[in-house]
């Protein structure tokens, strides 16, 4: 209901004072008619959309709203880029995607100790984080 019906009185201000002033001078205009004030205000935060959607890898919490299979399913269909699966057993974390390429560079056992030191501690199971990893190899080789 709009205020000034029966059923809903304008609210009351405990005491008459300068905001009560202030309100009513900003309800009333020189000719007794009320004024409108409006503003509204859009922000917006843009950013490209980047095929793959995942740089890395995905953790996957054990309670996450999307799981593996599925995840697989929209990347095999968005990017031609590799993701390998590799289940955990885990109280938080139920599975990760990692790209091949980094698995080329870096073993599995490496990066699955590294998640569950590192990162399991601050994720919770129902969540999906992204992982960005940089890998930098050293190599030296002796000639023959």
């Amino acid at each position: 209901m709009p205020y000034g019906h029966k059923a809903c009185p304008p609210p009351r201000l405990p005491h008459p004072g300068p905001l009560r002033q202030a309100v009513a001078s900003i309800r009333l205009s020189g000719n007794d008619m009320p004024l409108k004030h409006k503003q509204n205000r859009i922000r917006a935060r843009i950013k490209e959309f980047l095929l793959p959607p995942i740089e890395d890898g995905l953790v996957l919490g054990n309670r996450s709203p999307i799981g593996h299979i599925a995840v697989s399913r929209a990347l095999t269909l968005l990017s031609s880029t590799q993701y390998q699966h590799v289940p955990i057993e885990d109280d938080v974390i139920s599975d990760v995607l990692i790209r091949s390429a980094i698995l080329r560079k870096m073993p599995v056992d490496s990066i699955v100790g590294f998640i569950l030191r590192e990162i399991k501690p601050l994720m919770g199971p129902e969540e999906i984080l992204h992982l960005g990893l940089d890998v930098e190899l050293t190599i030296e080789a002796d000639d023959p």
